[in-house]
C-alpha cells in the first residue's frame, strides 16, 4: 500500500518501490497467517484452497464448491481486545491492535488492515469508533479503512455492526470508489446473492444500489439477481433488493426482472414472502411490463382466488382499479362467488371485486339475487355475511333499486337471521343504513 506524503499539499502517492516492497510484505504475512489457521506445516494440499475474506472457495478442476460456512473461517482464533481509547490518530489506530495481539510491526508501522479495521467493525463499539473517524474527514484514515472494507466485503456488509461501517463509507464514496466496490462484489456473483439473502447484508445491498442511481451498473446488478430470482424473491430478507433495483434502476435495466416476475407468477402469488413482494413490485413496474404481469394474473385469477396466499395478489390488482382488468376478473370469477364468499380469503376478493367498479358490484349483487336460498346462507355464514353487509353497503350508494331488491330478500328472513349470532349483523347493517339514510 502506497505511503502519502504529509508534506505534499495535495496528498499525491510517491514512491513506487515502497509501496511494491510493502505489498509483498503484506502478501507474506497473509501467508504466514494462512498457514497458521491451516494447523499444518504441509505444503501440499489434495486441492488449492482460497481465502476471501469471510469466506473459503475450494477451487478444482470440475467446478467452484463453495464451503457450507461461508461467513467463518474455521476455528476462528478469539478476537484480542482493543483500546479504543487510544484511536486518537492514524498511528494509533494500528498500534492499539498491534499491542494487544503481540503482532509484529512490518517496517511501515502498522500491520494488515484487515487485522484491525474488519475485527472492529465486527463490535460495536468499534463500529462506531470508526464511524466516528470517517466524519473527521481524515483523508489517510478513510483510505486505510475504505482499504480494509474492500478486502473483506462479504464479511463486513453480513455483519450486525460492521454494516454500519458500510453503509457510513456509501455515503461519502466517489464514483470511482463505488464502482470499485461494485467490480469486487460482481467478480462473486454467487456470493452477491448470499449477501442478499441475509438480514444485515440484504440493508447493505440496497444502500449500495441507491448509489448505483447513474453510475450505469443497473444491467449488471439485475442479471446476477435474476439468476436466483426466486430465491430472493421468496426470501424475507432478499425481497428488497429486488424491489430496491425496481425503484431505483430505468426499465430497460429492470427488465430481466420484469420478465422473471411474469415467468414466475404462480410460485411467487402462492408464497407467503412471494405474494407480498409480487404486490410492492407490481407498483412498482413500467406500465408495460406492468400490464403484461397483470394479464398473467387475470388468466390465473380463478385458481390464485382459492389459495391462501394467492387471493391477496388477486385483491390487490383488485384495488388497483383499472377497469378492463378488474371486468376480467369478476368474468372469470362469477361462478365461484358464493363459494369464494365462505372462505376467509375469498371473502376478501370477493368484497374487492364489488369496490372494483360498477361491473364488478352489478356482477356480485345479480349472482346472489338468482341465488336467493345461498344468499340467505350466506347472511349467516360466518364469512359470507361480511360480503352481504358490503353488497348492501355499495348498493345503497350506487344503485338503489339493487339495495331494495337485496332488501326484500334478506328480510323474508328477518327473524331467523335476528336471532343467529351471526345472521343478526346483516339484520343491523340494514337498520342503520335505512337510518343514516346513506
Amino acid at each position: 500500500m502506497a505511503t502519502l506524503n504529509p508534506a505534499n499539499p495535495n496528498n499525491q502517492l510517491y514512491d513506487k518501490e515502497e509501496e511494491e516492497e510493502e505489498e509483498a510484505l503484506r502478501s507474506l504475512a497473509s501467508m504466514n497467517l494462512n498457514e497458521h489457521h491451516s494447523g499444518s506445516g504441509s505444503s501440499s494440499t489434495a486441492h488449492s484452497t482460497t481465502n476471501w475474506g469471510n469466506y473459503e472457495t475450494n477451487n478444482n478442476n470440475d467446478n467452484n464448491f463453495y464451503s457450507p460456512n461461508i461467513w467463518a473461517r474455521n476455528n476462528p482464533p478469539a478476537a484480542p481486545t482493543l483500546d479504543y481509547d487510544s484511536w486518537n490518530s492514524h498511528e494509533g489506530l494500528y498500534s492499539s491492535w498491534d499491542m494487544s495481539c503481540g503482532a509484529s510491526h512490518n517496517g511501515y508501522g502498522y500491520t494488515s488492515p484487515r487485522n484491525t479495521v474488519v475485527e472492529a467493525a465486527k463490535t460495536m463499539e468499534g463500529s462506531m469508533v470508526l464511524q466516528r473517524f470517517l466524519d473527521e474527514g481524515n483523508h489517510v484514515l478513510r483510505q486505510q479503512i475504505f482499504k480494509g472494507i474492500l478486502g473483506n466485503l462479504f464479511e463486513v456488509m453480513t455483519n450486525e455492526f460492521a454494516h454500519h461501517l458500510f453503509r457510513k463509507l456509501l455515503e461519502d464514496c466517489e464514483s470511482r470508489e463505488v464502482q470499485t466496490i461494485v467490480f469486487t462484489l460482481c467478480s462473486h456473483d454467487h456470493l452477491f446473492v448470499e449477501i442478499s439473502l441475509q438480514k444485515y447484508g440484504s440493508t447493505a445491498i440496497q444502500n449500495l444500489i441507491k448509489k448505483l442511481r447513474r453510475l450505469g451498473f443497473g444491467k449488471t446488478i439485475t442479471h446476477i439477481l435474476s439468476q436466483r430470482f426466486l430465491e430472493l424473491m421468496t426470501s424475507a430478507q432478499g425481497q428488497y433488493v429486488v424491489q430496491q433495483c425496481l425503484k431505483t434502476f430505468k426499465p430497460n435495466e429492470n427488465r430481466v426482472l420484469y420478465d422473471a416476475l411474469v415467468y414466475y407468477l404462480i410460485e411467487l402469488a402462492t408464497c407467503r414472502y412471494g405474494c407480498i413482494s409480487l404486490n410492492i413490485c407490481l407498483d412498482c413496474m413500467s406500465r408495460t411490463h406492468q400490464t403484461k404481469l397483470l394479464e398473467q394474473i387475470v388468466e390465473h385469477s380463478e385458481f390464485l382466488s382459492h389459495d391462501p396466499w394467492g387471493h391477496y395478489v388477486v385483491q390487490h390488482v383488485l384495488t388497483l382499479k383499472e377497469e378492463n382488468i378488474s371486468r376480467a376478473i369478476c368474468i372469470r370469477l362469477e361462478r365461484h362467488y358464493m363459494h369464494l364468499a365462505q372462505r376467509i380469503g375469498g371473502s376478501h376478493v370477493v368484497e374487492n371485486c364489488m369496490k372494483s367498479s360498477e361491473f364488478g358490484m352489478e356482477s356480485v349483487v345479480r349472482t346472489l339475487l338468482r341465488r336467493e336460498k345461498a344468499l340467505l346462507h350466506l347472511a349467516s355464514d360466518k364469512f359470507g355475511n361480511y360480503v352481504v353487509q358490503k353488497a348492501l353497503e355499495v348498493t345503497k350508494q350506487d344503485n338503489r333499486k339493487l339495495y331494495e331488491s337485496l332488501v326484500m330478500v334478506i328480510m323474508t328472513k328477518k327473524s331467523a337471521l335476528s336471532g343467529n349470532v351471526i345472521g343478526r349483523h346483516v339484520v343491523n347493517m340494514i337498520k342503520r343504513l335505512e337510518d343514516n339514510n346513506v
